[in-house]
């Protein structure tokens, strides 16, 4: 294996514990760990393995080109798969990564195993999303990661943004007019921040009594032959927490204009110069930022990563489908059997790892420390730490969906979700709230882990 190996020491830089996972280890009584990761490699198969050609693909290795160089690995990826390739290698060197509309950068594919060489870096671009996954596993199965290091864009993020108003209005079919009595906003161009935009808040602005605001969004242009549809119902935040929403997709549906009615509170046009509004998405912490996220996936390994500096968490497991009807929700959709072994988690916003839902999960052999602080160890504030802060969480939340689980303290039948859970020969320190934390897992085994409290005014 080319990839790096993330080897656990202890603050002294000395090695904890054994590199390779014991074949005393077991996930059940009749089976070691080592055995069932070799069913796994058998799932994915001999290695057939491919190189990525850089050239070829229009990916540059030096931290340049982000949104080629992210459209140029998931291309690669998905060329090798139909090409009989189950093992497919990234050069060394630093690629920017740039998010799609959906929060996502590289999309994760079944029976592949994608390896990262020693040197190799994946640094996510500064977006405005509340939600992404630099690496996405959704509803794969037989599939691994390996190696390299992933780098979030905690230090460059967006939480927010402000806009400016002139004096104007705007008629009922989308155009602008000169009403002296309104402002409206500069235009807002959803294509520039998408995720921040997707569920919108407009906070209110000191000097204006109007309890309520309207917003107008078109195609492309702001004009009446573009003009979508408008609101005039929007309440401020954050009186209101709630957020708004687009008429369409984002295709359709990209620019916006608020409009404010300020008859009861008259500006003059130097006060309208100064304003600058305040908005923001309604899940405004931004904590769903995944280096890595496996989401009702099956069969998944995560091995020798480091990972950093994500707005949320370094890893999340989870079930990722919602469905109105209750019944369509299958035992294979909450997820099983994730390895995630030999990874070095530090300074992410909200959690190392979380385990939200999948069963028969094994956690080894990771290093996770300084949940919540920025890269001095001492500094925790919203841009560097965003609640709970634990190095691991147990935590499916499905008592608040509609998927009908199992619970053995409610006495009632259904979909397992945070069954057997193993946690093993971890070294967990210095983060901001806690190590470890089991909301809702059931058999869970918990053993040979190092736990070490922060010790305040250091890192």
């Amino acid at each position: 294996m080319l990839g790096k190996l993330k080897k656990l020491k202890d603050q002294n830089n000395e090695y904890m514990y054994p590199i390779t996972v014991s074949d005393a280890v077991y996930v059940d009584p009749e089976t070691s760990l080592k055995t069932k990761l070799s069913e796994l490699d058998n799932k994915i198969g001999v290695p057939n393995s491919y190189i990525i050609e850089l050239d070829q693909w229009n990916i540059k290795n030096d931290g340049t080109e982000s949104a080629a160089t992210t459209k140029g690995i998931n291309d690669a990826l998905s060329w090798a798969l139909s090409k009989a390739y189950n093992h497919v290698l990234l050069p060394n060197g630093t690629y920017a990564l740039k998010i799609d509309p959906n929060g996502v950068a590289i999309h994760m594919q079944s029976g592949l195993h994608f390896e990262m060489m020693s040197e190799c870096i994946l640094q996510l671009e500064g977006n405005s999303s509340p939600n992404y996954r630099v690496i996405d596993f959704q509803q794969i199965k037989h599939a691994k990661i390996s190696g390299g290091t992933i780098v979030g864009d905690k230090a460059t993020h967006q939480y927010e943004m402000y806009v400016k108003f002139v004096r104007g209005g705007v008629n009922a079919d989308g155009s602008l007019n000169d009403n002296p009595n309104f402002i409206r906003s500069e235009v807002i161009d959803r294509y520039a921040n998408p995720g921040l935009l997707a569920n919108f808040r407009l906070w209110s602005i000191p000097g204006i009594t109007a309890t309520k605001y309207s917003f107008y969004q078109y195609k492309d242009t702001v004009s009446k032959d573009s003009f979508v549809n408008f609101r005039d119902n929007g309440e401020f935040a954050p009186a209101a927490p709630t957020g708004r929403g687009w008429f369409d997709t984002i295709d359709k549906d990209n620019k916006m204009v608020f409009l404010i009615d300020i008859t009861s509170s008259p500006l003059t046009d130097d006060q309208i110069s100064q304003i600058s509004a305040k908005v923001d998405n309604s899940y405004y912490t931004h904590e769903g930022g995944y280096g890595i996220g496996i989401l009702s996936s099956n069969y998944i390994e995560v091995q020798g990563i480091e990972i950093s500096n994500c707005t949320g968490d370094g890893i999340l497991t989870g079930i990722g489908v919602h469905y109105d009807d209750p019944s369509q929700y299958t035992q294979e959709l909450m997820g099983q059997h994730i390895y995630i072994l030999d990874c070095h988690i530090h300074h992410c916003r909200r959690q190392g790892i979380s385990l939200c839902g999948p069963n028969d999960v094994f956690v080894a052999n990771n290093t996770i420390h300084h949940i919540g602080f920025a890269d001095d160890g001492v500094t925790s504030d919203f841009r560097n730490g965003t609640a709970p802060m634990f190095g691991i969480d147990v935590e499916s939340m499905v008592g608040e969906s509609n998927i009908p689980y199992k619970s053995i303290y409610l006495n009632q039948d259904g979909l397992e979700t945070n069954y057997r859970i193993y946690i093993y020969n971890n070294y967990i320190h210095h983060n901001s709230r806690g190590h470890f934390v089991n909301a809702d897992g059931t058999h869970i085994t918990l053993q040979n882990n190092t736990f070490e409290a922060y010790n305040v005014g250091g890192g």
